[in-house]
C-alpha cells in the first residue's frame, strides 16, 4: 500500500472533506491551519492540524492521572509532515490516542499543542510521564500543565540507542555480552539488586 491510497481527492483537499465530516458528527477540531492561511502564530507555508474530540478528552481526563505518553513520528507523507500523540494507557492496559497533532513545525509547537489540551481538561496531574530519549516533550508538559512525579523514557528509543551506541564497540563478542546485560539491567525491578548488578557490570568492563 502506497501513500497515495489514503488519497480521497485527486486535487489534494482530502483534509478539507474529512474536516467537514468530522464537524458534522458533533466531534471538535481544535486547530486546522491549511498552508497559504494566515494566522498570529503561524508562517502562512505552515500546516497544523490537531485532532482532539470528546471521546479523547473523557479519556485524558480519566487516565491521565496515571501515565501520560508522548512521541512523534515522521515521514508520514510526501509532505514529511510529523505526527505528535498524547497516549494514555486505559483500563486494560492498552495504549489509546488523547490527542494527536499533525504539522510541518518541528519546533515550538509542543507547549502550543498541550495548551490546547489543557483548555478542554484543565490541569493534568500525572503520575508518570513517558517520552522518547530528550526533554523537548517534558519540558513543555510541565510548563503548561504540572510536575509529573516520574519520567520514564520510551523502551523502544532506549534500546534504540544502545544499538547505535553499542557499534563503537568493534569485538562482536563483547558487544553481544554488554547488550545481554544492558536488557537484564533494564528489566531488572529491586533497586538493590538493580545497583548490586550495575556495579558488576561496572567492574568487568572498567
Amino acid at each position: 500500500m502506497s501513500k497515495n491510497d489514503g488519497v480521497r481527492h485527486r486535487n489534494d483537499v482530502s483534509v478539507e472533506l474529512w474536516i467537514e465530516e468530522y464537524k458534522q458528527v458533533g466531534n471538535s477540531t481544535l486547530i486546522y491551519k491549511k498552508q497559504g492561511d494566515d494566522h498570529v502564530l503561524f508562517e502562512k507555508n505552515d500546516f497544523c492540524l490537531i485532532v482532539f474530540n470528546h471521546s479523547q478528552e473523557y479519556m485524558l481526563k480519566t487516565f491521565g492521572k496515571n501515565t501520560v505518553c508522548v512521541d512523534s513520528t515522521h515521514g508520514l507523507n510526501g509532505y514529511d509532515f510529523e505526527l505528535t500523540t498524547v497516549m494514555i494507557i486505559d483500563e486494560f492496559g492498552e495504549g489509546f490516542p488523547g490527542a494527536c497533532m499533525f504539522t510541518n513545525r518541528k519546533d515550538t509547537l509542543h507547549e502550543f499543542f498541550f495548551e490546547q489540551i489543557q483548555l478542554k481538561t484543565g490541569i493534568i496531574f500525572t503520575n508518570t510521564f513517558m517520552s522518547d530519549i530528550t526533554s523537548v516533550f517534558y519540558n513543555a508538559w510541565e510548563k503548561v500543565m504540572a510536575p509529573a512525579k516520574n519520567q520514564l523514557f520510551c523502551s523502544w528509543h532506549i534500546d534504540h540507542a544502545w544499538r547505535a551506541n553499542l557499534n563503537k564497540i568493534s569485538n562482536s563478542e563483547k558487544r553481544g555480552i554488554v547488550y545481554k546485560i544492558l536488557k537484564a539491567l533494564v528489566s531488572e525491578l529491586c533497586e538493590t539488586d538493580f545497583l548490586k548488578e550495575l556495579k558488576e557490570f561496572r567492574e568487568i568492563f572498567r
